[in-house]
């Protein structure tokens, strides 16, 4: 009755709108946490950064797995295998704050 990909479609748009409302979230809680905690604790712009990076790299991996269109494929990709190196001296100097603190 249905075409062979109608189910699919649907599971993976669901899964996406999940892992999209997720990401959202944390974008938001990061914003939140930076911008309450800012004046308390400077660490607080480090793990806002990790979380932000590692939101925006799970929705570009997810695009990989689950999108047909060239076009946002070179969006997520292009645009963030720049930030991609950033996660690592991110959670160093978060750790070496938290340390010295």
């Amino acid at each position: 009755m249905y075409p062979h990909f109608w189910d699919s479609y649907h599971r993976n748009s669901a899964t996406f709108l999940c892992v999209f409302d997720i990401s959202i979230l944390n974008i938001f809680l990061s914003s939140v946490f930076l911008t309450h905690n800012l004046r308390v604790n400077h660490n607080s712009i480090f793990i806002s950064l990790l979380i932000l990076l590692i939101t925006t790299f799970s929705i570009a991996f997810y695009l990989v797995i689950h999108t047909t269109s060239p076009f946002w494929l070179t969006v997520a990709f292009n645009n963030q295998t720049a930030f991609c190196c950033l996660t690592g001296p991110v959670l160093y100097f978060y750790i070496r704050s938290v340390l010295t603190d």
